[in-house]
């Protein structure tokens, strides 16, 4: 899950800064998931979307975008896009699948994102800028057709092989497997943001690190946001998941 800034000061305010009182909020709105998964058969997926604030109602502004960051409308949609959320309350964020998304690959998953900002209520006070914040999280889109394979332990497909200072992962799934964290023999292992969110059926490699002859922790982050770990032993450049 990401956290933006809602509001970027331009460098010439910086001058008025030592007279201006800045109210960093801490996020009066919050979401019960750091991911939404999206069946295909089914109406819409639900995101419950709280404000914590005891004092003033906020808005909250939905919005979807494709895998490259492009806001979209469709093959899905959120639906309310913008609501007034009460102090202390929640309400309720749909996302539907739209006939479109029948054109969308059947045979494997597709990434989306989720974008909430909240829009806090225009204070009462003189010379305040306001920051308010932006929650973005991971939204899949999971074709009716593998609900079933869904309810296996997928994530266990996941296939390691290790070369002359690489380490190869391979993904057999029709799924998304999100990895933040890889160690081998205990030792965390830097890996770029392709290697975090391995697509379907692809394979990503991980320059510089030698696995082979050792043991590599794989946590993945499952359908309900839970880091779960997968065990490998590498010998030379076979690595076999240990049960």
């Amino acid at each position: 899950m990401f956290l933006k800034s809602m509001k970027i000061i331009p460098g010439s305010l910086l001058a008025c800064l030592a007279f201006v009182t800045i109210n960093p909020v801490n996020a009066a709105i919050s979401i019960d998931r750091t991911r939404v998964i999206i069946i295909g058969d089914e109406k819409s997926a639900q995101i419950n979307v709280t404000n914590h604030s005891k004092k003033a109602p906020y808005l909250a502004q939905s919005w979807l975008e494709n895998e490259n960051g492009e806001k979209i409308t469709a093959p899905l949609t959120v639906l309310p896009p913008l609501q007034r959320v009460e102090k202390d309350s929640t309400v309720q964020v749909n996302i539907m699948p739209l006939p479109s998304a029948a054109q969308l690959p059947q045979d494997r998953e597709s990434l989306f994102f989720y974008n909430l900002q909240e829009i806090p209520p225009k204070s009462d006070k003189s010379n305040v800028i306001q920051l308010a914040l932006r929650i973005k999280i991971k939204a899949f889109y999971r074709p009716a057709g593998l609900k079933k394979i869904a309810e296996e332990n997928w994530q266990e497909k996941l296939q390691l092989s290790a070369g002359n200072n690489v380490l190869k992962l391979t993904n057999p799934t029709p799924f998304y497997i999100v990895i933040p964290r890889i160690t081998i023999d205990n030792k965390p292992v830097t890996i770029e943001d392709d290697a975090t969110t391995l697509k379907p059926g692809k394979e990503v490699i991980i320059q510089r690190v030698n696995a082979q002859n050792k043991s590599i922790k794989i946590q993945y982050i499952n359908d309900y946001g839970a880091y779960t770990p997968l065990l490998y032993k590498c010998d030379k450049d076979q690595c076999a998941i240990i049960k």
